[in-house]
């Protein structure tokens, strides 16, 4: 009880500064304003945007859907339930723009109560005013394989659920909020930092779809996050790229120069 009462505080101590939320990177706080714009929503049990649309009704636009396969890339953790599902993901936008920060959060707790929605959260915004979403997962690092159950029982304190972690990143574990956590990502990704008994904690932030000119002959071009991320995959960051586009609009070579690649294969 003491722990919940203290979360509550902290949360209060954060909205009346002017921030939303904030997260920590790097020991340093990020502070997040909410954005009335938009709203991530996800679903294990609806798998189409037709469906989805029948179940939010008419006072959103679509923005953009994807699925989220991140439970297939890691090593189950026991019995993760919500966590270890694809979950559809959908950014929707409020037809009406003029909404109220209060009347925002209404909304949110409206959507909440749809029975077939297992995650709402808002879209944040950040010190540059750039938009994201705010996606059900949030990432922690171990110090150590021996602090796993530490991070059992502080899952479990905060209805927090265990997704599991990557082969070549161990100690980074990924978790997933839902109706009945404690808070949504970003709140527990703040708050299992806080407890000191981390190295680190990230929420999982969608950036902005980005949109260009730059194309390419290549036919699988747009699916190349690494060359152009527009946000293809749910745990993409729009720009996290090698901006390759920008590169290209400077040169695309020339011929006068000559280029040799030597690769003697690897012995068997």
């Amino acid at each position: 009880m003491k722990k919940i009462f203290s979360f509550l505080i902290v949360l209060y101590m954060n909205t009346s500064n002017g921030q939303d939320y904030s997260f920590y990177k790097n020991d340093k706080q990020i502070p997040l304003t909410i954005n009335t714009r938009s709203i991530f929503i996800g679903s294990n049990t609806i798998d189409s945007i037709g469906d989805m649309i029948k179940l939010i009704g008419d006072n959103f636009n679509i923005a953009r859907f994807n699925y989220d396969h991140t439970s297939r890339l890691l090593n189950k953790f026991g019995n993760t339930k919500f966590g270890m599902k694809d979950i559809f993901w959908v950014e929707i936008m409020p037809k009406d723009s003029t909404l109220s920060k209060e009347q925002y959060i209404d909304l949110l707790n409206l959507l909440k109560g749809i029975k077939d929605i297992n995650y709402v959260s808002p879209a944040v915004s950040n010190e540059r005013n750039e938009k994201m979403l705010l996606s059900h997962l949030f990432y922690v690092k171990l110090h150590s394989i021996d602090d796993i159950d530490e991070l059992k029982n502080i899952a479990s304190q905060t209805n927090t659920t265990i997704m599991g972690n990557t082969k070549h990143l161990p100690n980074w574990y990924v978790l997933t909020s839902n109706s009945d956590s404690k808070g949504n990502s970003i709140e527990m990704a703040k708050y299992f930092y806080e407890t000191g008994k981390f190295v680190a904690t990230e929420p999982d932030l969608i950036g902005a779809a980005k949109t260009t000119t730059c194309s390419s002959s290549d036919p699988l071009f747009t699916d190349q996050w690494n060359l152009n991320n527009t946000a293809q995959q749910s745990s993409d960051q729009s720009g996290f790229d090698i901006h390759a586009c920008d590169a290209w609009s400077i040169t695309t070579g020339d011929p006068s120069i000559l280029i040799g690649l030597l690769d003697n294969g690897p012995s068997l």
